[in-house]
């Protein structure tokens, strides 16, 4: 019995010396500081995400300065049967804030590009996007053709003013009066004799 205790004494022993290196060992804290900065890291970087990704969007719905590109004017064609037969108004665009000295020295490098771009778009346009009280297709093609004519998303927002709407003249009554006159049956003419 002495010697299975002399046996099992040194098990015992070399078990207990296992979980003392086990925690002694440098590997042991390492671990747990690497988990931990891990997790750590990675609650700022989404924090700091968060952070400025909410920034970077609260510029871009912030417009920046607002440029005057002038008066233009829509004539329909003969061909449409639309109510409008032209309008006219002034164009403005507001740019967005974060591109607006590198929007501005773009337009005025491209001035005239922008200006036969937007002639052109009127041109083709079709009279019933005056209908709308907001313009919404109007605008949407607008800023499609300054920004492509541009090579770059720079607009924020497409303002219309002083828009002056001409209607054709509607003849849908006279055609019912001619109607009505040659509806009278045996109308002669008859004249007063003088006297």
């Amino acid at each position: 019995m002495a010697e299975e205790k002399t046996r099992n004494a040194p098990e015992e022993n070399e078990e207990d010396s296992q979980e003392q290196t086990d925690e002694k060992s440098p590997r042991f804290p390492l671990r747990r500081w690497i988990v931990i900065g891990t997790i750590g890291l990675l609650v700022v970087n989404g924090i700091a995400g968060v952070y400025f990704g909410l920034r970077h969007l609260g510029r871009k719905s912030d417009p920046g300065s607002e440029v005057s590109l002038g008066e233009f004017q829509f004539i329909r064609k003969s061909t449409d049967d639309s109510p409008i037969a032209q309008a006219e108004f002034n164009l403005h665009i507001s740019l967005l804030s974060e591109l607006g000295p590198t929007a501005q020295a773009l337009l005025r490098r491209h001035k005239f590009r922008v200006q036969q771009d937007v002639e052109q778009l009127l041109r083709q346009a079709n009279p019933d996007d005056f209908e709308d009280p907001k313009l919404t297709e109007l605008k949407r093609q607008l800023q499609e053709t300054i920004n492509r004519t541009l090579e770059k998303r720079v607009i924020a927002e497409v303002i219309i003013t002083d828009l002056s709407v001409e209607r054709v003249a509607t003849t849908e009554n006279e055609p019912e009066e001619e109607a009505s006159a040659s509806q009278i049956p045996d109308a002669t003419w008859q004249e007063k004799a003088p006297g």
